[in-house]
């Protein structure tokens, strides 16, 4: 007896199988896979092979803004690339205060011009709450960006600026930016990206970070769950021979990099944002004495910015020398240090009372 083959179906059957995939697209975007406020686990950080995920940095740091009175922003030192998360700076505020007031809120590679478009587009949700913002001197030791470096170095983010508005500049590249999240928000399709990144469906990926772990968690977990296993430094600098570095510095009048960070200021002063600038602390143990002495004053003029500019700032003392674990990047150990100077000279800020 002859059976038709299963995809040789009329037009009138296709036509069915259309509309109910139509169907089952348009409806499966509401279908609550997680909770619709889902709680952060303590000390939480976006984990390091995931850091190119702007939607994800997006939601986790619009959840952090409604559950916790003060986000940490800025590169690799505030997530802490040398540290376990429960040793970052973030978690060690939590720990002095006795209270979970401090969420992480940093995420790797990020320069200052690089930050800035990050905040931008990728995290609307932190206005009018309080941001301790970390800026990192390093990034005034590396050779300074042409504006070909600054463009290269933005367009080697995918998705770090909405692509339609990346060409532009000034109003018009804000109102193409606006349109275009407006319209990725409205589709079907934005909203197909948002439930699949809440669902979790990267099992592959999550899999290989967590060999033991069953990939159900990776569904029924609010949010990546963070690993301590990728890119640490746990080791000192001083462990093995050293040698003094020598390098030069910029100068904060010419540096595109400094002006990228006051853009960032800008920014969030605009959002109504309370913004405690942590400048530093950088690993002069390190420096020969020149480096160190063009450093020392480099330090000073960032601090006469800040001023002038009416920011409250702290320039972080140095460490130990046993708590770096390279020229910039904190131990564990490292960050309670900072975490006791920051409470000793910033409480009543820390604690929202200023």
């Amino acid at each position: 007896m002859f059976e038709r083959q299963g995809l040789e179906l009329s037009l009138r059957e296709w036509l069915v199988v259309g509309l109910l995939v139509t169907a089952f697209l348009a409806v499966a975007p509401s279908i609550p896979f997680r909770p619709k406020t889902p709680v952060i686990e303590p000390d939480y950080r976006i984990p390091y092979p995931l850091s190119r995920r702007y939607d994800l940095y997006k939601r986790y740091t619009t959840l952090a803004a409604q559950q916790s009175p003060t986000l940490l922003v800025g590169d690799s030192v505030i997530w802490g690339q040398c540290a376990r998360r429960r040793e970052t700076l973030a978690a060690h505020l939590n720990a002095v205060t006795h209270q979970p007031r401090f969420a992480n809120a940093g995420l790797d590679g990020m320069n200052p011009v690089a930050l800035h478009e990050l905040l931008q587009y990728h995290a609307p949700g932190i206005e009018k709450s309080r941001v301790l913002l970390q800026f990192d001197p390093l990034w005034m030791m590396i050779e300074e960006l042409s504006a070909h470096d600054v463009r290269e170095a933005l367009y080697n983010r995918p998705d770090l600026i909405p692509r339609l508005a990346a060409n532009f500049t000034g109003p018009f590249k804000e109102a193409v930016s606006a349109s275009w999240s407006k319209l990725a928000d409205a589709s079907p399709i934005g909203a197909w990206g948002d439930r699949l990144a809440d669902a979790k469906l990267d099992f592959l990926a999550w899999s290989l970070d967590h060999p033991y772990e069953s990939p159900l968690k990776a569904i029924s977990s609010t949010l990546p769950p963070s690993d301590d296993t990728s890119h640490l430094r746990l080791a000192p600098w001083n462990a093995g021979p050293t040698k003094p570095i020598s390098a030069g510095w910029l100068d904060v009048s010419t540096s595109v990099q400094w002006q990228a960070f006051r853009n960032i200021i800008t920014l969030l002063e605009q959002r109504g944002n309370k913004v405690l600038v942590v400048v530093g602390p950088m690993n002069e143990h390190a420096f020969d004495a020149q480096t160190l002495e063009v450093y020392r004053k480099l330090k000073s003029d960032i601090s006469a910015d800040l001023r002038a500019r009416g920011v409250r700032h702290m320039v972080a003392s140095v460490l130990d020398s046993s708590n770096y674990s390279d020229l910039c990047h904190p131990l564990g150990p490292g960050y309670a240090e900072m975490a006791k100077e920051l409470l000793q000279k910033e409480s009543a800020w820390l604690f929202g009372q200023e």
